[in-house]
Protein backbone atom coordinates (compact mmCIF):
# COMPACT_ATOMS: atom_id res chain seq x y z
CA UNK A 1 0.00 0.00 0.00
CA UNK A 2 1.13 3.49 -0.85
CA UNK A 3 -0.49 6.40 0.99
CA UNK A 4 -0.25 9.79 -0.74
CA UNK A 5 -0.74 13.06 1.13
CA UNK A 6 -0.46 16.67 0.05
CA UNK A 7 -2.38 19.67 -1.19
CA UNK A 8 -4.18 19.94 -4.52
CA UNK A 9 -1.81 20.14 -7.47
CA UNK A 10 1.28 18.74 -5.75
CA UNK A 11 1.63 15.70 -8.01
CA UNK A 12 -0.23 12.81 -6.39
CA UNK A 13 -2.04 11.73 -9.56
CA UNK A 14 1.13 12.23 -11.62
CA UNK A 15 2.91 9.74 -9.39
CA UNK A 16 0.08 7.25 -9.90
CA UNK A 17 0.44 7.72 -13.68
CA UNK A 18 4.11 6.79 -13.35
CA UNK A 19 3.27 3.76 -11.22
CA UNK A 20 0.66 2.65 -13.75
CA UNK A 21 3.12 3.04 -16.64
CA UNK A 22 5.71 1.01 -14.75
CA UNK A 23 3.06 -1.61 -14.06
CA UNK A 24 2.32 -2.04 -17.76
CA UNK A 25 -0.51 0.43 -18.45
CA UNK A 26 0.02 1.33 -22.09
CA UNK A 27 -2.22 4.40 -22.12
CA UNK A 28 -1.49 6.57 -19.08
CA UNK A 29 -3.99 9.15 -20.30
CA UNK A 30 -6.58 6.74 -18.86
CA UNK A 31 -5.07 7.31 -15.40
CA UNK A 32 -7.05 10.12 -13.83
CA UNK A 33 -7.97 11.00 -10.29
CA UNK A 34 -11.00 8.95 -9.21
CA UNK A 35 -12.46 11.86 -7.23
CA UNK A 36 -16.07 11.03 -8.09
CA UNK A 37 -15.85 7.29 -8.77
CA UNK A 38 -13.57 6.88 -5.71
CA UNK A 39 -11.65 3.86 -7.12
CA UNK A 40 -10.05 3.11 -10.49
CA UNK A 41 -8.49 -0.25 -11.25
CA UNK A 42 -5.72 -0.84 -13.78
CA UNK A 43 -4.47 -4.24 -14.91
CA UNK A 44 -0.78 -4.95 -15.41
CA UNK A 45 1.83 -7.06 -13.67
CA UNK A 46 -0.33 -6.55 -10.57
CA UNK A 47 -3.79 -5.07 -10.11
CA UNK A 48 -3.34 -1.39 -9.34
CA UNK A 49 -6.14 0.15 -7.31
CA UNK A 50 -6.13 3.95 -7.36
CA UNK A 51 -8.28 5.32 -4.55
CA UNK A 52 -9.19 8.97 -3.95
CA UNK A 53 -10.31 9.56 -0.36
CA UNK A 54 -10.92 13.31 -0.83
CA UNK A 55 -14.71 12.96 -0.66
CA UNK A 56 -14.71 10.36 2.12
CA UNK A 57 -15.50 11.35 5.68
CA UNK A 58 -13.56 8.60 7.43
CA UNK A 59 -11.97 5.18 7.16
CA UNK A 60 -15.28 3.36 7.68
CA UNK A 61 -16.46 4.70 4.31
CA UNK A 62 -13.31 3.34 2.67
CA UNK A 63 -13.86 -0.02 4.36
CA UNK A 64 -17.39 -0.06 2.94
CA UNK A 65 -15.87 0.41 -0.55
CA UNK A 66 -13.97 -2.84 -0.06
CA UNK A 67 -10.48 -1.71 0.94
CA UNK A 68 -9.72 -5.01 2.63
CA UNK A 69 -10.61 -6.95 -0.53
CA UNK A 70 -8.20 -4.78 -2.53
CA UNK A 71 -5.26 -5.59 -0.25
CA UNK A 72 -3.88 -8.90 -1.46
CA UNK A 73 -0.51 -10.20 -2.68
CA UNK A 74 -1.28 -9.69 -6.38
CA UNK A 75 -2.37 -6.07 -6.00
CA UNK A 76 -1.06 -2.62 -5.19
CA UNK A 77 -3.27 -0.01 -3.54
CA UNK A 78 -2.45 3.68 -3.89
CA UNK A 79 -4.59 6.11 -1.90
CA UNK A 80 -4.68 9.84 -2.58
CA UNK A 81 -5.68 12.01 0.42
CA UNK A 82 -4.70 9.13 2.70
CA UNK A 83 -4.66 11.44 5.73
CA UNK A 84 -8.48 11.45 5.60
CA UNK A 85 -8.68 7.68 6.19
CA UNK A 86 -5.45 7.06 8.09
CA UNK A 87 -7.17 5.23 10.95
CA UNK A 88 -8.05 2.29 8.69
CA UNK A 89 -4.76 2.00 6.80
CA UNK A 90 -2.28 -0.71 7.72
CA UNK A 91 0.75 0.64 9.59
CA UNK A 92 3.16 -1.12 7.20
CA UNK A 93 2.64 1.15 4.22
CA UNK A 94 4.75 3.49 2.16
CA UNK A 95 3.70 7.08 2.87
CA UNK A 96 4.59 9.72 0.29
CA UNK A 97 4.12 13.34 1.37
CA UNK A 98 3.98 16.00 -1.32
CA UNK A 99 4.58 19.69 -0.74
CA UNK A 100 5.07 22.76 -2.89
CA UNK A 101 8.50 24.41 -2.68
CA UNK A 102 7.82 27.60 -4.55
CA UNK A 103 5.78 28.46 -7.59
CA UNK A 104 6.54 25.29 -9.54
CA UNK A 105 8.80 23.18 -7.31
CA UNK A 106 7.70 20.14 -5.36
CA UNK A 107 9.21 17.95 -2.69
CA UNK A 108 8.33 14.32 -2.00
CA UNK A 109 9.15 12.73 1.34
CA UNK A 110 8.88 8.94 1.47
CA UNK A 111 8.48 7.06 4.76
CA UNK A 112 8.19 3.30 5.17
CA UNK A 113 5.97 2.11 8.02
CA UNK A 114 7.33 -1.39 8.52
CA UNK A 115 9.37 -4.24 7.02
CA UNK A 116 7.32 -4.77 3.82
CA UNK A 117 7.29 -1.07 2.95
CA UNK A 118 11.01 -0.83 3.79
CA UNK A 119 11.67 -3.61 1.24
CA UNK A 120 9.48 -1.84 -1.32
CA UNK A 121 11.35 1.43 -0.82
CA UNK A 122 14.67 -0.37 -1.15
CA UNK A 123 13.51 -1.93 -4.44
CA UNK A 124 12.42 1.50 -5.72
CA UNK A 125 15.69 3.15 -4.72
CA UNK A 126 17.70 0.34 -6.32
CA UNK A 127 15.48 0.45 -9.45
CA UNK A 128 14.53 -3.24 -9.28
Amino acid sequence: MIALTGALGTGKTQLVKGLAAGNGEGDVSRVTSPTFTLVHEYAGRVYLYHVDAYRLGNGAELAALGLHEMIRPESAVVIEWAEKVEEILPPDRLTVRFEMTGESGRRMTVEPGGPASERLLERIVNDE
